[in-house]
């Protein structure tokens, strides 16, 4: 390639000449004089050479031009946010205000603004929650996770107890709470948090403990045998933990085996 602008068209050349095409080559371009104008304060002096190495570094520019786009796509998604939560909230208040005024039934219509409500806050919760992984306050996003799944069971709870009358709705809670260790264990994993093990062992005998309670109350599993519940979640911990120290030692092995092969 002859100049920088070359080089980066033959990489893009697959793709539209769109303004946001245009901004990212652009962006890739200032970056790329850049890094020549720091090479040139080190005393590297052959055009050359600055040249070959800048585009040896930026050999992966069709891939950072999806990530410039999805940042994007995300910065715009920020942006219109205000707006869109003010849109949804008036087709809301208008559709709960129509069926009200259409049937003269207020209640329980208030539990389509409290629906509403409710969804949008889990939306807004898990969106932080995305842009917290990877972060220093990813803690805060696995807290999100856990509230959304809370919000969204007190208004499982309403519907049930409200219109339907259950006696036993509260029972929900127990299940939410389960639900939302098993949500956190499984996004901790995921995300691969440091303590991810450990909350497991915290996380199985607690659900467990859990479901027993429900299904003790509510009758399906008697109390006694279903004590043995809490025996198997017992079990599963020592389990998870031989398991987890088997794998470890057979990876730190494996680890050991390979450096010793790069070595000879």
């Amino acid at each position: 390639m002859k100049n920088y602008p070359d080089f980066i068209e033959n990489q893009m050349q697959n793709h539209p000449n769109d303004e946001l095409t245009f901004a990212y080559k652009r962006s890739v371009l200032e970056a790329m004089e850049k890094r020549s104008a720091a090479l040139r304060k080190r005393g590297l002096a052959d055009e050359t050479v600055i040249r070959d190495l800048v585009c040896s570094e930026n050999m992966n520019i069709e891939q950072g031009y999806f990530e410039f786009l999805a940042k994007e796509k995300d910065r715009k998604r920020i942006k219109n946010l205000p707006r869109n939560i003010g849109i949804y909230m008036f087709v809301l208040i208008a559709a709960f205000l129509g069926i009200g005024f259409a049937t003269g039934e207020w209640h329980p219509t208030w539990l389509i603004i409290e629906g509403g409500v409710s969804l949008m806050v889990v939306y807004l919760l898990l969106f932080l929650n995305d842009h917290l992984v990877g972060t220093p306050f990813f803690p805060i996003g696995r807290l999100c996770v856990a509230g959304s799944v809370m919000v969204l069971a007190q208004f499982i709870f309403l519907v049930i107890r409200i219109p339907f009358g259950v006696e036993n709705a509260w029972l929900l809670f127990l299940a939410a709470v389960a639900l939302m260790l098993i949500a956190d264990g499984i996004l901790a994993s995921l995300t691969k948090q440091k303590f991810a093990f450990l909350s497991w062992l915290v996380y199985i005998p607690a659900v467990t403990g859990l479901l027993y309670a429900l299904l003790g109350i509510t009758g399906f599993v008697a109390w006694n045998p279903g004590w043995w519940m809490m025996v198997a979640a017992v079990v599963a911990d020592v389990a998870l933990v031989v398991g987890t120290v088997l794998y470890k030692g057979r990876y730190s092995i494996k680890q050991e085996l390979e450096n010793i092969w790069k070595e000879n």
